[in-house]
């Protein structure tokens, strides 16, 4: 709720009480990634977005979150890989979509 609201730094504690209590959940993971990724915390998204991956290997939205935080860092190989695994769980995602044939030049 707080995320939803724009409240980073608040929603931190909340993610990771959450997560302790439902250690195998991706989707939490995936939410304290995104925080982190909000305020800037580039290196502990990256963590989250893969212990997320990890739990949900099928997580579009994981794959998404880590090629962004990747893409940050300067790591573009390991990027396009994490766009083009996005894009080939759900197509949908445009943006992934863009990045993995346009940005890259693929």
């Amino acid at each position: 709720m707080l995320a939803a609201l724009g409240r980073w730094e608040e929603s931190i504690p909340e993610y990771r009480r959450a997560s302790e209590m439902d250690p195998h959940s991706a989707e939490l993971n995936r939410e304290l990634a995104n925080a982190l990724l909000n305020l800037g915390r580039v290196k502990e998204a990256i963590l989250n977005y893969r212990r997320a991956i990890e739990l949900d290997t099928r997580s579009a939205g994981a794959y998404m979150g880590l090629a962004d935080s990747l893409s940050m860092t300067g790591m573009t190989t390991e990027a396009q890989r994490a766009y083009e695994r996005a894009v080939e769980l759900d197509p949908d995602i445009k943006r992934g979509r863009y990045r993995s044939t346009s940005e890259w030049g693929a």
